[in-house]
């Protein structure tokens, strides 16, 4: 069976659209035109992913994506959100809420549809991940992980260090846990020396050769860094290189203008997911 996905739009022209798009990628597409309703098809259907406009007739898209979360049941479903408008704040408020990303509209469908891959790529990983622990604890192979607190291991890569080591320290607070500024050839040859990073922040400009995507392409073809969190810093106009990022594997992209406090928001999510991965 086809992966599903769930479009939850009060404009039906909308839902049209996009089911359109989605279905010529060969996903089975569900409607709902209210969050009432994409509620009551998330009990019955279980869609692999979501896609819901901040502006449903009845409810806030923030407050259904809260909803949904808080559901053991449909916790882990990839949620997307739609907006009117690239808002700081709201995107904020779709982080918290649960969601994945905000999408400003109108809706570019390269980095969409990218999106949409990435964060599948992404739930098959942890499902895998589960499904092996498992089956070890099943046969008797493995005792139950114990739970420990580690903190990651974050690098933030830039050739500027005197432009990013103030930001480094702002995220650090916010997330409680230290950010080390280390150049491309440094941060690469750490971990090629057995020191690599939970998380990597990329600030390189994505477009420029050699830039963001070169060193993320670097990151994912060494063992070593292969399986590290890898975030990318995007500029304006960089759509294109932006879901050309997504999917050689960058684990999520964070505008080069967003507010400090969402930079650590998805910071601290990337590294609650890749120390999971690792217990």
């Amino acid at each position: 069976m086809g992966r599903r996905i769930l479009i939850a739009d009060g404009i039906a022209t909308n839902r049209m659209v996009l089911k359109q798009k989605l279905s010529a990628l060969s996903y089975e597409v569900l409607q709902a035109e209210s969050a009432a309703e994409a509620l009551q098809i998330a009990r019955r259907q279980h869609p692999d992913l979501m896609i819901l406009d901040d502006r449903l007739p009845d409810r806030r898209g923030t407050a259904l994506c809260h909803a949904l979360k808080v559901s053991p049941a449909r916790a882990e479903m990839p949620i997307l959100m739609l907006a009117a408008a690239n808002d700081r704040d709201l995107r904020l408020a779709a982080l918290k809420a649960g969601a994945d990303d905000l999408l400003p509209k109108p809706i570019n469908d390269v980095v969409l549809m990218a999106r949409v891959r990435s964060l599948f790529r992404a739930a098959e990983t942890r499902a895998e991940l589960r499904r092996r622990e498992n089956n070890a604890l099943d046969i008797g192979m493995a005792d139950a992980p114990a739970r420990f607190e580690r903190r990651g291991r974050t690098v933030l890569i830039s050739s500027d260090a005197n432009r990013f080591s103030a930001l480094a320290g702002v995220i650090s607070q916010l997330t409680g846990t230290p950010i080390a500024v280390q150049p491309p050839d440094l941060a690469l040859e750490s971990a090629i020396q057995g020191a690599p990073a939970d998380l990597y922040l990329l600030t390189h400009p994505i477009q420029r050769p050699g830039g963001a995507l070169g060193l993320l392409s670097d990151l994912r073809s060494r063992s070593s860094t292969r399986f590290s969190s890898v975030l990318v810093m995007t500029g304006t106009g960089s759509t294109a290189a932006a879901a050309a990022a997504l999917d050689m594997g960058a684990n999520d992209l964070v505008a080069e203008d967003a507010d400090p406090v969402e930079m650590a928001h998805r910071i601290k999510t990337q590294m609650a997911r890749k120390l999971e991965a690792d217990s």
